[in-house]
């Protein structure tokens, strides 16, 4: 038997047996409720795992892989991905497979290195991209019978010659056209049942690659971790009692009692009002499914997804503090911008890496950023945790920051996950968008939740609009009024919440904090939890404490917005219930243009559907806001939901970025290190920098993230802006200079490169 490699020190045939065993561990891992509800998907990950690497019996591989550095060829003649997927499609046809059978495995293949192909990658690979040459060179002399040996795949019978190329582009064609013709549901199943095979595919392509041995056996008998439902109700009699207490621990309990583990997987809404202690209500429904799942041997994860690194925060402190000494990053998993990449300090960098990136641990805490790249992202390093996603108990924090035009495709890929991938949503909000069609509400009357509270009423004031100097003017007017209360000034851009800030400084206003994106994380976390200690204070901030920030008020003034985003504001005014019935007021703010601030960052359509809602009426009590929000979301829903974008994904289509989906298309920005604020991080930049090796530099680099993500603020850029005016580089960093940062201020450019006001800040 020839020997052909698959890496410069190892066969192709130990390669294949290694990311088969890896598969059949991540198989093994999943339930078999999953592949009895869905038979195809363990055949079709199968198949595409033994295929993935048939290309790499070319001559040209053989010759790169035995001697990379010495390789003189054109990288495209040693490429085997493409014809590992024309070698599928010619065994298909041999094997009489089925379209649909083929197409997730050619895709599989065709991806297992670049991430998930659309129909347009597929359509001409073989015949346009590839050089009529190179299939000649790539298909003379393949040791097909080798082939067969080495991957166990009966190969060694088909008919290969640079004739088939033709043929074999149609036949991609002629799948393509089958995909569709398939109903909307049914595409959405085939490209879920694809995304799954590919998924796990590149996670077993690795793993022995990247896991040390000593490792693997958390891959092959994962770490069980037994939390008993009970742990939730010690971790709250440790809290100080109250009414409002009281009413969690009802509401809690009822959402227990209508959570069935025998029923089908699905999805369920939890509507609270803001302070209800919708963390432990989340935490217990995930436990109760957990626990009596795991009677069946389903090993569910919990996914907690959260829109705010500041929500983050404070749910994976509570998490740490309910989990005592198993609150490691082994079983409680922080995936974000800011978060440490640390899985187990003993590990090395690969593996290390390896159980981040596809997500091992039991919990998971991270963003919607990262939920949705998982979910709809096609590149490899995001896509490779997608099957993860599956037997998982999915919870959804602050539903309503999901762009509208994200409903439709979150609607329908939640539906179609219950139904492929086995997979149980809990989605909570005090403001439910009610976009989810087929949703099972867990509280038995959110009415009657918002009605027996009455912590704060809005006072409407937005009619009157105010040029920003006039309203800071009257803000000052009142600082006797504020006195020993602690006020929230919520802004819609950072220019006019800076603007607020400064003034009140100068007024000589104590104890005062800013929370803006011009504020690091790091500084922003700090003033949250001064600010939770209950003193008497002013806070000036932009929406980042909009939603689930647990900080408690006396009066909240902002500026218009949304209805949503008002009502999420309003959450944080009297959020104990400590006090009788406070102010939210509601003003309309703008620059010294006339130009509104709300519609410099708000969609036009929202505003005016709050405009409706609010319409000749002077003040809101909390009572009354349960159906005032339902009125506004129906509003909502009739408008661009992004049908087009479910459309396009299903069939295989372009749609835009994750980070263009929730945020819209972004001016470019620079990002700036407050470095003085994490000393040695400059030194260990530059070290990481002049590692020669690029992939240890990478890994390096990426461990530093979490660090460099803590300190770091941006701003966008501007004609005629240069950072190095205020920033030295440090490879591709920028080090912002002392004198242009201060911890209670945040960025402090010079006022003319700070003109922009169309910020949103999220």
């Amino acid at each position: 038997m020839s020997e052909l490699l698959s890496h410069p020190h190892q066969t192709l045939q130990t390669h294949i047996h290694d990311v088969v065993k890896a598969a059949e561990w991540a198989i093994n891992n999943h339930s078999n409720i999953l592949f009895n509800k869905n038979p195809l998907l363990r055949d079709l990950t199968m198949r595409a795992v033994d295929a993935h690497d048939l290309g790499k019996g070319s001559n040209a591989f053989q010759e790169y892989i035995r001697n990379p550095k010495g390789f003189r060829g054109a990288p495209i003649a040693k490429a085997h991905s493409p014809l590992s997927m024309l070698l599928v499609l010619r065994l298909a046809q041999q094997e009489d497979w089925a379209a649909l059978d083929t197409l997730p495995v050619a895709a599989a293949v065709a991806g297992h290195h670049s991430g998930m192909p659309l129909a347009d990658d597929l359509l001409g690979l073989l015949l346009d991209t590839i050089p009529a040459y190179v299939w000649k060179n790539q298909l003379t002399g393949l040791p097909i019978s080798e082939l067969a040996i080495h991957t166990g795949l009966p190969v060694q019978n088909l008919s290969l010659s640079s004739d088939i190329i033709p043929e074999a582009d149609y036949l991609e064609y002629d799948l393509l056209e089958t995909l569709n013709e398939l109903s909307l549901l049914d595409a959405l199943k085939l490209r879920l049942n694809t995304q799954f095979a590919l998924s796990l595919l590149l996670e077993a392509d690795k793993t022995f690659l990247a896991v040390d041995k000593e490792y693997r056996k958390r891959l092959q008998i994962p770490r069980e971790i037994d939390i008993p439902l009970s742990c939730v109700d010690v971790h709250l009699s440790g809290k100080p009692e109250s009414p409002l207490n009281i009413r969690r621990t009802k509401v809690r309990r009822e959402v227990l009692a209508a959570t069935d583990p025998q029923m089908e997987a699905g999805i369920h809404t939890v509507t609270l009002p803001t302070g209800m202690g919708k963390t432990m209500v989340a935490t217990s429904w995930a436990l109760k499914l957990r626990n009596a799942l795991k009677q069946d041997n389903q090993f569910s994860k919990v996914v907690i997804v959260l829109p705010y690194l500041s929500i983050i925060d404070q749910t994976v402190q509570e998490y740490q503090e309910l989990l005592g000494d198993l609150g490691t990053p082994d079983v409680l998993l922080q995936m974000h911008s800011i978060s440490d990449r640390v899985f187990d300090p003993e590990m090395d960098g690969d593996s290390n890496d390896f159980f981040i990136d596809t997500w091992q641990s039991p919990f998971v805490i991270t963003t919607f950023d990262q939920f949705l790249l998982a979910l709809f992202g096609p590149r490899a390093k995001h896509l490779m945790r997608y099957h993860n996603l599956y037997d998982t108990l999915i919870v959804m924090d602050e539903v309503q920051t999901l762009p509208c035009k994200l409903w439709d495709s979150v609607n329908h890929l939640f539906q179609t996950m219950t139904q492929v991938g086995n997979a149980r949503f809990l989605v909570m909000s005090a403001t439910q968008p009610g976009f989810l069609t087929r949703a099972t509400e867990l509280v038995a009357n959110p009415k009657n939740e918002f009605a027996n509270f009455q912590r704060y009423q809005l006072v409407l004031k937005h009619g009157n609009k105010q040029p920003l100097e006039d309203f800071t003017s009257s803000i000052i007017d009142r600082l006797s009024e504020f006195a020993d209360k602690r006020v929230l000034i919520t802004l819609n851009t950072r220019r006019s919440a800076r603007y607020v800030r400064d003034a009140l400084e100068e007024e000589r206003v104590a104890p005062l904090f800013f929370i803006s994106a011009d504020v690091t994380p790091k500084d922003r976390l700090v003033s949250i939890q001064k600010i939770k200690e209950g003193n008497p204070c002013i806070v000036v901030s932009t929406q980042c404490v909009e939603a689930g920030v647990d900080i408690d008020m006396d009066l909240v003034i902002r500026d218009f917005g949304p209805f949503d985003a008002i009502v999420q504001i309003a959450g944080r005014c009297n959020r104990n219930n400590k006090k009788p019935r406070c102010d939210v007021e509601i003003v309309s703010l703008a620059n010294k243009n006339g130009q509104d601030f709300a519609r410099m960052i708000y969609d036009e359509y929202s505003l005016q559907e709050t405009h409706k809602v609010l319409d000749k009426q002077e003040t809101i009590r909390e009572e009354e806001i349960y159906e005032l929000c339902s009125t506004y979301f129906n509003a909502l829903g009739k408008r661009d939901t992004g049908k087009d974008i479910t459309e396009n994904f299903a069939y295989w289509r372009e749609i835009p970025s994750v980070r263009e989906l929730l945020r819209g298309k972004e001016r470019e920005k620079y990002e700036f290190i407050v470095a003085h604020e994490d000393p040695g991080l400059i030194e260990a930049i530059a070290e990481a920098q002049n590692i020669e090796d690029r992939w240890k530099k990478r890994r390096a680099i990426r461990k530093l993230a979490g660090r460099i993500g803590r300190v770091t603020v941006s701003v966008y850029a501007k004609r005629g802006w240069e950072p190095e005016d205020f920033a030295d580089a440090c490879g591709p960093f920028w080090i912002l200079r002392d004198e242009y940062y201060q911890s209670d201020r945040g960025l402090v450019l010079p006022k003319s490169e700070t003109e922009h006001t169309g910020a949103r800040i999220l």
